[in-house]
């Protein structure tokens, strides 16, 4: 997988991590490489395979802070997949409202501005 990314191959990289990923026991490990492929795969724009990553990350022992931007990353996937920006935005204000998330409501604040430009709602962007 190493020698594929190192060659810009990011999909084959993904692809290798996912069969190698399968014999590995649930641990955090095993969360980190679910979260990377999500984030390849959403580099890529193949956003319905990194919203399964980033749900499997939730499964297999995340420690808070891998558990958090996984949870954020899913929702953006999400939103990039059509799963209806709204609804997103909600998620996004109920992390907000969590008192662990006070710590990190920058980068909550940072995805939401960041749809919101997708969207090219530019003032509600620069707002987030």
């Amino acid at each position: 997988a190493y020698y594929h990314q190192k060659n810009n191959e990011e999909l084959l990289t993904a692809a290798i991590i996912d069969e190698a990923v399968k014999l590995l026991p649930k641990s955090e490990q095993k969360a980190r490489l679910y979260y990377l492929t999500g984030q390849i795969y959403e580099k890529n724009g193949r956003s319905d395979l990194a919203v399964q990553r980033y749900l499997k990350v939730e499964k297999n022992k995340p420690n808070y802070d891998l558990s958090f931007n996984s949870q954020v990353n899913l929702l953006a996937a999400k939103a990039s997949s059509g799963g209806g920006r709204g609804n997103v935005i909600s998620e996004y204000a109920r992390m907000l409202e969590d008192r662990k998330n006070k710590d990190l409501r920058d980068k909550i604040y940072y995805k939401m501005g960041t749809l919101e430009a997708e969207k090219k709602n530019y003032e509600r962007a620069t707002a987030y």
